[in-house]
């Protein structure tokens, strides 16, 4: 059976382009996903500077600034890259895989859960900003475990998720 190749996969608001199904590279996914890594690379180098910790809880150092910034690319770039994700390529694989071989269910989970290490992070930013003196361990421990998640997720679906999907509609498979 021949591959629909109309336009499956739409913008998912905040600027982001997402390719039609037919490009088979998702190299416009890919690009979105290396800005995705830059940016976790410069919140890991902001969050590793020395000197930095003492600025921070004054609320104007270069930590609170890397996070405002990171939380902004999170808002507009990444989160509709997610949303259009959830609405447009999870469920074209889920359709093209027999249900045997299982489902982009932990793929969603771990959506919600960059969703919910995102909030946590805006959280302690702000506890950060007014001088708490817990947030700045809160802030080290939840940008961790955000940015392990996102390489993570990231590697699977650049390394496999995708790679799949393109050849199941170059093969022409449909659910």
């Amino acid at each position: 059976m021949q591959a629909d190749l109309t336009p499956v996969i739409r913008s998912g608001g905040g600027g982001v382009h997402l390719p039609y199904v037919m490009d088979p590279c998702f190299e416009d996914i890919r690009w979105q996903h290396q800005q995705v890594l830059e940016a976790v690379a410069r919140l890991e180098s902001a969050l590793g500077r020395e000197g930095s910790a003492s600025d921070a809880h004054r609320g104007d150092g270069p930590v609170v600034a890397a996070l405002g910034k990171f939380l902004d690319f999170y808002e507009s770039m990444l989160e509709p890259l997610m949303r259009a994700e959830e609405q447009d390529v999870y469920p074209l694989l889920d359709r093209c895989l027999p249900r045997e071989i299982g489902s982009t269910a932990a793929m969603l989970r771990e959506h919600e859960t960059i969703r919910g290490l995102a909030s946590m992070l805006r959280t302690s930013c702000t506890r950060m900003r007014h001088g708490a003196p817990e947030a700045k361990s809160d802030v080290a421990v939840v940008a961790q475990d955000l940015t392990l998640l996102l390489r993570d997720h990231i590697r699977k679906e650049d390394g496999v998720i995708h790679p799949l999907l393109e050849r199941l509609l170059r093969e022409g498979v449909r659910g």
